[in-house]
């Protein structure tokens, strides 16, 4: 069966081959290619096998062409040193190229090498002949943007310095030239989370009356060092706009993008106050977007337990920078921000409500038990009672005193464990309880819980320390440490929940 590595072989046979013209010169071309045929054979078994000394041999003993494609994506043997990093021998065949060999997809050998973050390849490449640096393949992709594309910080630097050296200036067009899906240098940069502050700057420049500049990609993304760079030194891009009608602002408040928004308010008061009255094409103020439930959820999982209160806090995070005539503004659909909130954060509530239910059921079920646990255990005395006035027997040791209060503590708590999670369970759940009330019941009810867990096993070691006082007398404080591990543990799964609560709810802590 004939490979693809056949068919070079075979492409390079037929090539100068006459059609017409005399017997003897067809012949003459035939024998000549029937050597050469041999000797391709031997040299593309030579790449296959990456012998590239005898390759390099082949192509100084009989000068054969470097531009025949050898592989099914129509790479040359040029593409496969730069694919198999062999510098030397890039270096030696480059010298023998005419017209810049490219693949199927018009992929240049600094495309493949910038693709696959060669960087020395790219380096002798782009160094070699500068015009490579703005070959486009059939995607409309130049190597710069295959480097950012691909997240080779590295070669996409050595790239850009390169771009700078050689047309200085000039270059900012390649930084915003856009691929075929609409996307640029700097777009593919900014998703990769690297970029240096002078190209961002000048693609903004550059790109300022496109539908979506730099620094709009890097508010919606969350790049807080983007959109301080590009100011610091472009104060004027603040002001651009996408097709949508939304600011810097809106699309940092929109994609929920605290640290952006943080910053936009503290760089250029005045000009800021101006961008977060502004509304977009569909009469959107901030407050309307902060208040629009989205698929957004980059902000979400790390610093919030209830997606709701999250939402609240953020909705009122926004409106105390808002001017009060804003509060009740009406976007084209005739919704102010609060009427918005209400309609779009129905499934978000109900999610929260299910997992609240659900938690308060189980917390529920366990303080019961310990409230159980805690009344039998006080009407149980160690040692007994004695006398008609039936006082304890062992009342006058330390330990009895330990073990009586915990016991009393352990009750009174898990009791009040068992009302807060019930009052949980019985509530109407409006969305604004979300912001505090709900949470500060929840945070009761599990502080409540963890006090009443830790008194069930003071109680327990205080009881069983005259059970074990003449049997275990060195193995005492071992056996009372192995006891409260379980307490441990829980405390330890459950810290983080109520350490996002508790900052959430008391601490009021910002978005």
């Amino acid at each position: 069966m004939e490979t693809i590595w056949d068919h070079a072989i075979l492409e390079t046979f037929a090539i100068g081959i006459p059609d017409s013209g005399s017997e003897d010169d067809r012949l003459q071309k035939i024998d000549a290619r029937t050597e050469h045929y041999g000797n391709m054979k031997s040299m593309i078994e030579n790449v296959k096998n990456k012998n590239w000394d005898g390759v390099l041999t082949f192509y100084e003993d009989k000068d054969g062409p470097v531009n025949v494609r050898i592989t099914s994506t129509g790479e040359t043997v040029l593409h496969m040193a730069v694919r198999h990093r062999q510098l030397k021998a890039l270096k030696k065949l480059t010298e023998k190229v005419g017209m810049e060999p490219a693949d199927n997809r018009g992929n240049t050998c600094l495309h493949l090498a910038a693709k696959m973050g060669y960087t020395e390849g790219c380096d002798f490449l782009a160094n070699n002949k500068h015009d490579r640096i703005r070959n486009c393949n059939s995607d409309n992709e130049t190597p710069l943007f295959l480097a950012a594309l691909y997240g080779w910080e590295e070669t996409f630097f050595a790239l850009a310095q390169i771009c700078d050296n050689a047309y200085g200036h000039d270059i900012t067009y390649e930084y915003g030239r856009r691929g075929s899906d609409g996307s640029t240098v700097l777009h593919c940069a900014i998703n990769e989370d690297f970029l240096d502050t002078r190209v961002s700057l000048e693609t903004s420049q550059k790109n300022r009356t496109e539908q979506e500049t730099p620094i709009l990609v890097a508010s919606k993304n969350g790049i807080t060092e983007i959109v301080r760079g590009i100011l610091e030194q472009f104060s004027e891009a603040i002001y651009d706009v996408n097709s949508e009608g939304k600011n810097v602002m809106l699309l940092a408040v929109e994609h929920r993008q605290p640290q952006v928004y943080g910053t936009l308010l503290k760089h250029v008061e005045k000009s800021t106050k101006d961008l977060i009255y502004h509304n977009d094409n569909d009469g959107n103020n901030a407050l309307h977007l902060a208040a629009i439930a989205n698929t957004y959820r980059s902000w979400f999982a790390s610093n919030a337990v209830l997606q709701m209160q999250w939402e609240i806090n953020w909705f009122e995070f926004v409106k105390k920078d808002m001017p009060k005539n804003m509060l009740t503004h009406q976007n084209k659909e005739g919704k102010t921000p609060e009427q918005s909130f209400m309609e779009t954060h129905t499934d978000l509530m109900r999610n929260d409500v299910d997992w609240l239910l659900k938690t308060s059921d189980s917390c529920t079920i366990v303080a019961a038990l310990i409230a159980t646990v805690a009344f039998a255990t006080s009407a149980a005395l160690p040692g007994g009672v004695q006398g008609k006035n039936g006082e304890p027997v062992l009342q006058r040791q330390g330990m009895f005193e330990i073990f009586a209060i915990s016991s009393l503590v352990a009750l009174c708590f898990s009791l009040m464990a068992v009302i807060m999670f019930l009052s949980i369970l019985t509530s109407r759940h409006q969305v604004m309880d979300f912001h505090v009330r709900v949470p500060l019941k929840l945070l009761i009810g599990l502080t409540a819980l963890f006090i009443s867990i830790a008194s069930m096993l003071i109680s327990f070691c205080g009881g069983h320390f005259f059970v074990v006082r003449n049997i275990l007398n060195n193995a005492k404080i071992a056996e009372y440490l192995v006891a409260f591990l379980p307490v441990t543990f829980f405390v330890i799964a459950q810290c983080p929940l109520y350490y996002k609560l508790f900052n959430a709810t008391i601490l009021k802590t910002d978005p």
